[in-house]
C-alpha cells in the first residue's frame, strides 16, 4: 500500500475507492481501475477529491491550511441545531467520523481574516 494511505484507516480507503468508481461511472469515460491497482497506486487518480466528495455526502465542508498542505474538515455550528448542545454537536460529528472509518479530536476552529 502507498505511504498516502498509511494513517487511514480500511474502512476509509474502501469509502474513496467506492466514490472513485461511482464518479467514474457516472462521469468518467473510462473504465475505473481495480481496487487493488487502486492500493498500489493511489496517485493514478485524485482520491483526496473521492474523498471530499463523501464527506460533502455526510454534511462536512472542508479547507486547506494556509500553506495549502494541511486539509481541515468539519462541520460548521451555524448547521447546529438550535436544541443541540454544544457537546451533543461534537458527539454528532464524531459519529459521522466513525462512519467513514476516522477518529480524532473535534475542536472548535473560528477563521477570520485580518485586512489591515
Amino acid at each position: 500500500m502507498r505511504r498516502c494511505f498509511d494513517s487511514l484507516s480500511d474502512k476509509t480507503i474502501k469509502i474513496i475507492y467506492d466514490k472513485y468508481v461511482e464518479e467514474k461511472n457516472k462521469y468518467g469515460r473510462e473504465e475505473p481501475i481495480s481496487f487493488e491497482v487502486f492500493l498500489e497506486d493511489p496517485d493514478q487518480c485524485d482520491w483526496v477529491e473521492y474523498l471530499m466528495y463523501a464527506l460533502e455526502e455526510r454534511g462536512f465542508e472542508y479547507s486547506y491550511g494556509p500553506d495549502g498542505g494541511d486539509m481541515m474538515f468539519g462541520i460548521s455550528p451555524e448547521k447546529m441545531p438550535e436544541d443541540m448542545t454544544l457537546k451533543e454537536f461534537k458527539d454528532s460529528i464524531e459519529k459521522k467520523l466513525e462512519d467513514v472509518g476516522m477518529s480524532g479530536s473535534v475542536y472548535l476552529i473560528s477563521e477570520g481574516w485580518y485586512d489591515g
